[in-house]
């Protein structure tokens, strides 16, 4: 009965402070360290749990993807909003204009009324004339782009459609690796498997032991040499796909470091059919070679030279993947700069999809000057000031599709460009290094963290409270020391009068209201 009157004089008190005044405590009502266990447990039964709400979905974190896609789209307006910041009529386009707005102002005022019905619409035809002329050359410069684009596309397409080739041809050397590899196996055994039947049959077999152990050899060998020829055509395709459009795409300058008479080229050709059956004997010679120099037991050397065959395919499936890797890479970035040609294209088209319809608005103010005119010439002068700023208009569209063509056409010169860069970024093998770098960063990364907050719980839970000491604590220790002890009680003898008269829970520590 006592513990119960207790529970409810204390859910009393608290009921009248919430009621009567609400009072601010340490973001919430915190156990003391003086407690008995009765009143901690009030005292966390009190407490009141807040629910926040996660904004972290709303935010658009710098490293998210739709940051990235904003950040693209924006990167892809620059153009077109740095060219309409710009005046894009020539100087004597703005002569003109506001030549034949001044006219049609004051014609009423200086000619009759006869003179003022031919000059104001044909003030406001030459206005109209400017304007269809900006539509021109938009129209022309975004249906350049457009073709520019097109066969940048078709360049890429014709480089993945080779390396798709190379890749075919290359998935014939893992096949070749597992057979010599399986015959090197079996080469490891057959002389086992040989002794085993001699044992439990007692037959003599004589030469077909010899055939037996040289079978899994001459497969081994035979699953090389495949793998060979199926290295250097794989090499030779994906080669070719790299280089695709190099001469195609390339400006003037470009090509003359590319430039290879007939000649030279021959001189390559054969230069390359030489070197690929000089492959072709060392796949087949280097192994029973090795097998023949070594000395040993028949099945010895039959093992030597499937094993050796058997490293062999593997050499010749690292330097096709090697090959094969650096020609995605290449083919990617002229698929990449393809895309990026069609949307530069692309927003040229768009830019310029307002070209006709300023031209038929600047007809449509040609038309009513014309009519208007004849019944009113005071309102007539008001269309070639509108057909101007129709003009105007009409500029910035063409400037806009003009610099859109540009860049697609820069774009495609860099598609020439980007096998001739020799960046050691793109090698495989930096490539493989820099990605294990960082893999091992990041893994030690979060084992520092796992570790960092383990040692924070097993803090909390010793009693303290784990937090890296930085320079900043260091200071702020000193200067709690160098202060007066009461310097943290807070001088407002207010809030403590108007706390005083409150009811309080017993055990639970307020904070004074600031």
């Amino acid at each position: 009965m006592q513990r119960l009157a207790i529970l409810i004089a204390l859910c009393a008190s608290g009921a009248s402070a919430l009621v009567f005044r609400p009072m601010r405590m340490s973001s919430a009502i915190q156990p003391s360290s003086d407690q008995g266990p009765l009143e901690r447990t009030l005292a966390k039964a009190l407490r009141f749990p807040t629910k926040k709400k996660d904004y972290s979905d709303e935010i658009e974190q710098p490293g998210s993807v739709s940051f990235a896609i904003r950040r693209l789209e924006k990167d892809l307006d620059l153009l077109d909003d740095r060219i309409g910041r710009e005046p894009q009529l020539a100087r004597a386009e703005i002569g003109v204009l506001i030549s034949c707005s001044l006219l049609s102002t004051v014609s009423p005022l200086i000619w009759s009324a006869k003179v003022t019905e031919l000059l104001v619409p044909a003030l406001a035809a030459l206005v109209a004339a400017i304007g269809v002329s900006s539509e021109y050359i938009g129209r022309v410069a975004v249906a350049q782009g457009k073709e520019v684009a097109a066969a940048t596309l078709q360049t890429a397409a014709e480089a993945e459609q080779i390396l798709s080739r190379s890749e075919r041809v290359k998935a014939v050397i893992p096949m070749c690796v597992g057979v010599s590899t399986g015959c090197g196996a079996f080469s490891l055994l057959a002389p086992e498997i040989l002794e085993e039947f001699l044992m439990k049959t007692g037959w003599s077999i004589g030469i077909f032991s010899d055939v037996f152990l040289l079978f899994w050899p001459f497969i081994s060998v035979a699953g090389a040499t495949v793998a060979g020829l199926a290295a250097q055509e794989c090499s030779y395709l994906a080669r070719r796909a790299s280089g695709v459009g190099d001469r195609r795409m390339a400006t003037r300058k470009s090509i003359q470091r590319t430039w290879l008479s007939s000649p030279e080229q021959i001189s390559i050709a054969t230069m390359s059919m030489r070197k690929k059956w000089s492959g072709f004997v060392r796949s087949i010679l280097i192994a029973p070679a090795l097998g023949v120099l070594l000395p040993g037991s028949l099945g010895f050397k039959a093992v030597v030279v499937s094993v050796v065959a058997a490293a062999q395919a593997a050499y010749y499936l690292t330097c096709a993947e090697y090959d094969i890797a650096q020609a995605i890479d290449k083919v990617a970035e002229k698929l990449r700069s393809a895309a990026l040609a069609d949307v530069y294209a692309n927003q040229g088209a768009r830019a310029g999809s307002i070209l006709p319809f300023t031209s038929a608005l600047a007809a449509l103010c040609v038309a009513a000057a014309a009519a208007i005119v004849e019944i009113q010439p005071a309102f007539g002068i008001l269309f070639p000031a509108l057909g101007s700023v129709f003009a105007g208009a009409a500029s910035v569209a063409k400037a806009q599709a003009e610099v859109d063509t540009a860049a697609a056409s820069g774009v495609a010169t860099a598609l020439a460009e980007s096998n001739r860069d020799d960046v050691e970024e793109k090698n495989p093998v930096s490539r493989t290094l820099r990605n294990s770098r960082l893999s091992f960063g990041a893994s030690f990364q979060r084992i520092y963290n796992g570790i960092t907050g383990l040692r924070r719980r097993l803090a909390n839970f010793i009693g303290g409270e784990y937090r890296p000491v930085t320079q900043s604590d260091v200071q702020n220790l000193e200067t709690t020391y160098r202060r007066s002890p009461d310097a943290h009680l807070g001088d407002s003898k207010k809030d403590s009068a108007e706390q005083a008269e409150l009811p309080r829970v017993p055990g639970v520590v307020y904070e004074t209201s600031k």
